[in-house]
This record gives C-alpha cells, sequence and structure tokens, in this order.
C-alpha cells in the first residue's frame, strides 16, 4: 500500500512531470515471464526522470478495486472521479 501511496503522491504533486527544455527520457521494462520475485513479477515499469533528475521507476499495469474519488477529500472537485487507481509506484521505498 506505501508504493500505492507514493505513486498517487508523485502524481499529484507532478513529481514525474517532464523537463520543458529537455528531450523525453522515459523508457518501458517489461518483466520476462519467468521471473520469480513477486515485486515484479508480470509488470510493466515506465522509468523516467524527476525534475531533481533523480530517476523514478513506476509500476502501471496493477490495477485496485478502488475508485480515484474514494481516496479525495469529498469537498475536493477531484471527488467526482471514477477512474481506477493502480497500485505501483517508486520502485524504492
Amino acid at each position: 500500500m506505501r508504493g500505492f501511496l507514493l505513486a498517487f503522491a508523485l502524481a499529484i504533486a507532478g513529481g514525474a512531470v517532464a523537463q520543458q527544455n529537455d528531450a523525453p527520457n522515459g523508457l518501458f521494462l517489461i518483466a520476462k515471464p519467468g521471473l520469480v520475485d513477486p515485486n515484479f513479477r508480470q509488470t510493466v515499469v515506465l522509468v523516467t526522470q524527476a525534475q531533481d533528475y533523480s530517476t523514478v521507476g513506476v509500476i502501471i499495469n496493477r490495477p485496485t478495486n478502488l475508485k480515484l474519488g474514494q481516496l479525495l477529500r469529498d469537498d475536493s472537485p477531484s471527488a467526482r472521479y471514477t477512474d481506477t487507481v493502480y497500485f505501483g509506484g517508486p520502485v524504492m521505498p
């Protein structure tokens, strides 16, 4: 759950926003079929660069049963969102 919350915080704070004057810098890592590590088995990881030029990896293919509106305050205009929330986040805790 901690990884999910970190990914959510990064998305809200804009932590993985592309650099304005730099070339695109993302790539996808796709797990090999035989990978046994439960953290990365059957995952697709987007690796990119954060605003501070640190490397950020976000697992993008683990949907949860939560909707985005469930995680936001009721009085937030965004609380109406019904988009699925995905589990996965920065690879490093």
